[in-house]
């Protein structure tokens, strides 16, 4: 009665195992599907990408000017805080 009970466990372990790991792929493919797989989104993502790069770009031409730096809103110096990155 022991080895049954034993071949019982190992057996349901072995299929929680096996549905945790289906479930992880599942999840995998479904975020493969919405976020990557979809033109719109990957778009949207890129254009704002490159849009952060380029007032990344921007930020650092300006700051590298002679002369009085941009202070936001704040009142912070907006250099100060790019060069502590």
């Amino acid at each position: 009665m022991s080895d049954r009970v034993s071949v019982t466990g190992r057996r349901s372990l072995a299929l929680i195992v096996l549905g945790v790991v289906l479930a992880l792929a599942g999840l995998a493919c479904a975020y493969v599907r919405r976020e990557l797989a979809e033109p719109e989104a990957f778009a949207d993502r890129a254009v704002e990408a490159l849009r952060a790069r380029r007032r990344a770009d921007e930020l650092q031409m300006i700051c590298s000017r002679p002369g009085p730096t941009p202070t936001s809103t704040i009142g912070t110096s907006i250099c100060s805080a790019m060069k502590s990155r």
